[in-house]
């Protein structure tokens, strides 16, 4: 599934998206296959049930059912394979839906009292802000016997409760990457090589 990194390379690929601090983009825009690599991005989706396991990059907004979001991230995924799709990935005022759209299934980790996003915030459980709480204890969709599996939140770790699991295990930051089969719940992680260098800007 698509997630924020994802948008950020389409935004660059598709409007000329200036780089980030941390922007390692360059090869991926320079390849030579640079079209047909953007061009399969853009037809990843959003958001992907499988029988009782629902798959997202960030979160699923508090507000939305399972319905509601699969309607919206069908509708955002148009808007990213049609002729507009650099724009899509990041849109402006212009398009309040589709700012909602995505960043309630990608940029998601809590909520604020009165139930609106907390996107900037990234520390673990214990320091959220406080009466925030994280998307997954308010989210209809996240309860048995559905599970949602979502990244995004490095600072979790993984970390499984009833109706959801984060996977995101800082493997950017040298932490472990973390897999789990869905048919057993068996967990797999593995360790950065320590000749793996993990470089920014």
């Amino acid at each position: 599934v698509l997630g924020n990194h994802d948008l950020h390379l389409l935004a660059r690929a598709g409007q000329g998206r200036k780089p980030g601090k941390w922007d390692t983009l360059d090869d991926v825009l320079g390849a030579p296959d640079r079209g047909a690599l953007v061009g399969w991005l853009r037809h990843r989706p959003l958001l992907h049930v499988e029988g009782d396991h629902v798959l997202v990059h960030g979160g699923i907004d508090p507000r939305w059912t399972l319905a509601a979001a699969q309607a919206r991230a069908r509708a955002a995924e148009a808007k990213l394979q049609g002729p507009r799709w650099g724009v899509a990935a990041r849109p402006g005022k212009a398009d309040p839906t589709q700012r909602a759209t995505l960043a309630g299934l990608c940029l998601l980790r809590a909520v604020a009292p009165g139930g609106a996003l907390e996107l900037g915030y990234k520390g673990p459980l214990s320091g959220l802000p406080k009466g925030h709480r994280p998307w997954f204890e308010l989210s209809p969709v996240a309860r048995p016997p559905r599970t949602v599996w979502f990244g995004h939140w490095a600072a979790l770790g993984y970390l499984r409760g009833p109706g959801w699991c984060a996977l995101d295990s800082g493997a950017v930051w040298g932490r472990a990457l973390t897999a789990v089969c869905v048919e057993d719940g068996r967990r797999v992680q593995v360790p950065r090589h320590p000749d793996d260098a993990v470089t920014f800007g």
